[in-house]
């Protein structure tokens, strides 16, 4: 079985190829997807029956995380502020079956993020039936400075002009970003991150857990640490 073809998202086209060569225990069972902005492959193997499987590695590599987020992500989005042109890899485990879709032992490497996550997709799991995500992200570092920064920009010098120092504080709102829940969405969601730098401040320690059902979230806990030993 082998199918192919292109999607068109804006002005960007978006490339699709797969195959498994023989409906046979073990065989090989590949999915590419790609466009200039990323690379997405999927390399398993496929194990027939009632409970058919496709298991195997996958491998996410964005290769300018600005040109991403421009192309796919809402100006809206809590994403819109990416201006960095650096890469992002996405490397792991899959498991397709009729019971479930899962990315496990992903590992998330850039110079501005790491960290490990493992994604769930459930096929009635949820209330009613419904399809449930269960979502576990762990973040060493976000370094959310460098990725608002766009590529530096050489200056040009100016031997008249005056440099003028401002001490300023700094706030963050939530209420600034835009949040959009599908109302039959379930899911299980736990974050936790080790530090983001914002703004040149360290956060530290952050752990959100949250129960998501009919599009609306319960959190059941959320810690961090913040500058001035606050907590």
């Amino acid at each position: 079985f082998t199918f192919y073809g292109d999607l068109q998202q804006g002005d960007v086209n978006v490339k699709f190829k797969g195959n498994i060569v023989n409906l046979i225990d073990n065989a090989e069972a590949n999915i590419n997807i790609n466009a200039d902005s990323f690379d997405f492959d999927m390399k398993g193997n496929y194990r027939p029956g009632n409970n058919f499987d496709i298991r195997g590695t996958t491998n996410l590599n964005i290769k300018n995380m600005a040109s991403f987020v421009d192309s796919f992500l809402s100006e809206e989005s809590l994403f819109s502020q990416v201006k960095s042109d650096e890469n992002l890899d996405v490397k792991g485990e899959f498991l397709i079956s009729n019971e479930i879709t899962s990315f496990n032992k992903l590992v998330i490497d850039s110079d501005s993020i790491k960290g490990k996550a493992n994604v769930d997709l459930l096929y009635g799991a949820g209330k009613k039936g419904e399809t449930q995500w269960d979502i576990s992200l762990d973040i060493e570092k976000i370094n959310t400075d460098s990725l608002r920064k766009a590529k530096d920009k050489p200056e040009k010098e100016n031997p008249d002009l005056i440099n003028y120092y401002v001490v300023s504080n700094s706030s963050f709102n939530l209420s600034s970003y835009h949040f959009e829940l599908p109302t039959n969405l379930s899911a299980l969601f736990s974050l936790s991150i080790k530090e983001i730098v914002y703004n040149k401040d360290k956060i530290s320690n952050i752990l959100i857990d949250t129960d998501i059902f009919n599009g609306k979230a319960i959190i059941h806990s959320f810690s961090a640490d913040l500058p001035g030993n606050s907590k």
